[in-house]
């Protein structure tokens, strides 16, 4: 276990800093929204994607599964790149190039599994309103700071809200949310995470593997 600290090390700075998705296309009307989670165990990492495009809503639902350690320990490149960013003193660009590139190399070498189910907008009518909601909302209306002011929790799961639309982008992060918090996300969450089960999609959609969503 000695000779996987350093691998682990790496996962833990990276799961709390990168998202999931790249640059992507949005045109006049799209909305898109990346739900990113992680929980108290460090590899707790899960990320729902929802797509809506024209006339159809895509979710796709991915949990992270595993490492490929023995693929990253024959890698030469993986191990000079991550020594380096694991041992910093670099300047902030140099620092921000070596994560990007380790996160790069971690994510050729991570198993999820992942499951995806497509909707019509018209025959979920309500879902597509809640998606209008979110991603018009106003940043203090997704996290209702003056609500959670006093609000401590210990349970270690956090999550991170990025809507995309084409005239531009937010993001808002939030602990546990719920009903009682923080409405609107807690919202998203239900509601998407209900369509899929619904839809019977793979069994790692329980709620254990989504923070308890």
């Amino acid at each position: 276990m000695r000779s996987l600290t350093p691998l682990i090390l790496i996962i833990v700075l990276l799961f709390a800093a990168k998202p999931l998705f790249a640059q992507e296309t949005v045109n006049k009307g799209d909305i898109i929204i990346h739900i990113h989670g992680s929980g108290p165990d460090f590899m707790s990492k899960y990320q729902v994607d929802i797509y809506r495009r024209s006339n159809s809503i895509k979710i796709i639902y991915a949990v992270f599964d595993s490492i490929r350690v023995s693929a990253t320990r024959k890698d030469t490149a993986f191990a000079r790149v991550s020594a380096k960013y694991m041992k910093g003193g670099g300047d902030s660009i140099e620092n921000k190039r070596l994560s990007d590139a380790v996160y790069d190399y971690f994510e050729r070498y991570s198993v999820y599994d992942r499951d995806s189910v497509t909707i019509a907008v018209r025959k979920d009518t309500a879902y597509n309103h809640l998606l209008e909601r979110v991603a018009k909302a106003h940043t203090e209306d997704l996290l209702q700071t003056e609500r959670n002011k006093n609000r401590n929790l210990l349970d270690g799961v956090h999550m991170a809200f990025t809507m995309v639309t084409a005239s531009g982008k937010k993001v808002v992060g939030a602990r546990s949310p719920r009903q009682t918090s923080h409405p609107l996300l807690y919202s998203l969450l239900s509601e998407t995470m209900k369509i899929g089960r619904t839809h019977k999609l793979g069994p790692f959609l329980h709620r254990k593997s989504f923070g308890g969503y």
